[in-house]
């Protein structure tokens, strides 16, 4: 693969590692405490949430692969400073990394990687300790979630081309159209060799801690290894990584990029 541009100060809120998996059904509740046992040392606090419904890539089109409501949860187990989730349920597991202060650094894909293959290791070390079944994987994600605020290189929806050139909205005092109020813009790119595929959104948002209004960029790339180059997780994880960067890159202004990421 080729090198791959980084930043000093990157608009990363979220990095987000999974795998979806075959459905578990002796993966039931009472293993979750038995579960957060394992992983305590390090994510000390634990949370309960819904089950989150599995978008598939491997169609034709994106299919959200629905069935009867499990009544497993998802379990969130956190680290104490918030920074780091483990996201577990019967087809499910994720390692996200998340900027919970505007002061938290982002430490890196390779380390939020190496958290998310610590992370599956030990789950796959219980579910075998505990005779629940096989991990049969079905798609791997990378997701990275930026927040880019006002002010960081464009001034409102009006002048969103001086931050995402492919989406300038032509100024001119003689046209009908006001301003745009709101932003909703979403796309999909193919991974090459049938790999999977990237879907593109952008959005504008505000900011709770201070209301301040933001453009939301979210790059989901999904899929399995597929081709003679690209036949294991390492290897599709190192093709995703490359693509959701540079089309990042590709989407957004080289100035701003100069200017306020500060591109190395």
């Amino acid at each position: 693969m080729s090198t791959i541009a980084d930043f000093e100060s990157p608009p990363i809120n979220e990095v987000i590692c999974g795998l979806s998996f075959q459905r578990m059904e002796r993966f039931t509740a009472p293993f979750v405490g038995l579960l957060w046992q394992d992983f305590k040392a390090q994510y000390p606090n634990c949370e309960v949430h819904p089950p989150l419904t599995q978008v598939s890539e491997q169609a034709t089109a994106m299919q959200l692969e629905l069935g009867p409501i499990p009544s497993f949860p998802r379990i969130w187990l956190v680290s104490e400073d918030g920074t780091r989730l483990i996201q577990v349920q019967q087809d499910l597991i994720i390692h996200n990394w998340r900027q919970v202060e505007s002061s938290t650094v982002y430490p890196r894909y390779e380390t939020v990687k190496e958290g998310f293959d610590e992370a599956l290791s030990k789950f796959q070390g219980f579910i075998a300790t505990h005779d629940l079944g096989d991990i049969e994987p079905k798609q791997y994600e990378l997701s990275y979630v930026n927040l880019v605020p006002e002010g960081q290189g464009y001034e409102g929806l009006e002048t969103i081309g001086d931050l995402l050139p492919d989406f300038a909205w032509r100024r001119n005092v003689s046209r009908f159209l006001p301003n745009p109020s709101s932003i909703n813009f979403q796309t999909v790119l193919e991974l090459p060799d049938g790999n999977g595929k990237i879907r593109v959104s952008i959005q504008d948002a505000v900011r709770k801690s201070d209301a301040k209004r933001l453009i939301r960029i979210l790059l989901v790339a999904r899929g399995m290894p597929q081709s003679k180059n690209v036949s294991t997780k390492e290897e599709w994880f190192e093709l995703a990584h490359e693509w959701v960067v540079k089309a990042f890159m590709d989407l957004t202004s080289e100035e701003v990029q100069a200017k306020h990421w500060r591109k190395r």
